[in-house]
């Protein structure tokens, strides 16, 4: 399995940050997003607040609050195995 690791991002208060994680592999995998401290699985195509997941897995926060300060974790999985990679938001 493949991953395109997202990068560290540095945004002002109410910025935007875009993170991009694309995996591929065979079958193709699964691509998911975390922020660490939190439960929520954010998949694509999907809002969370101020945090929008892309068709093709990149992660969006729109207006950053300073809440938004932190890691978020991008997993890719597949029948074949697993990956993380994860980034930080400033």
């Amino acid at each position: 399995m493949f991953i395109i690791k997202p990068q560290d991002q540095r945004t002002n208060l109410n910025g935007v940050a875009t993170f991009k994680c694309t995996a591929s592999g065979n079958p193709p995998p699964s691509v998911f997003w975390t922020k660490e401290g939190s439960q929520v699985l954010m998949f694509p195509n999907n809002t969370y607040g101020s945090v929008h997941i892309s068709s093709q897995g990149s992660l969006q926060v729109r207006g950053a609050q300073k809440e938004d300060d932190g890691y978020f974790v991008c997993s890719a999985l597949s029948v074949a195995g697993s990956t993380t990679s994860r980034a930080y938001l400033q």
